[in-house]
């Protein structure tokens, strides 16, 4: 015995849920930052490069991955991040650090942190 099953997709559904994805995709991003920010781990006298961070709008690279960056485009933010041994003034951030965001890369202390929050926030799309 033989079993059809006839499946039908709305491709109009899918386009408007791959936008709802990617727009959580930035939400994540912004969270991410703020996490950045409150940690305080940003090399700051003036507050230029911590306060112009920014993020780039999320979109599909293929059919299964998407993309947004955060960026740190002062022209010394190279400099700084990869500056290892530099002695940061502590007065505006007291965490104040070279490779800040490495916490948050695939084998750093906060490596969940945004996998965790992008699920926090995707959840909240589907109910």
């Amino acid at each position: 015995m033989a079993v059809k099953i006839d499946i039908d997709i709305n491709p109009v559904f899918i386009k408007n849920l791959e936008k709802k994805i990617l727009k959580r995709a930035d939400d994540t991003l912004d969270e991410l930052l703020k996490d950045i920010k409150g940690a305080a781990v940003v090399p700051r006298n003036l507050g230029d490069l911590q306060d112009d961070a920014f993020t780039t709008d999320a979109h599909f690279i293929d059919d299964s991955t998407a993309e947004a960056r955060l960026v740190y485009d002062k022209p010394y933010a190279r400099r700084l991040y990869f500056s290892e041994g530099y002695n940061f003034q502590k007065g505006h951030n007291q965490n104040a650090q070279d490779h800040w965001m490495d916490d948050y890369l695939e084998d750093g202390a906060n490596a969940d942190f945004v996998p965790n929050t992008f699920e926090s926030i995707l959840k909240g799309l589907l109910k």
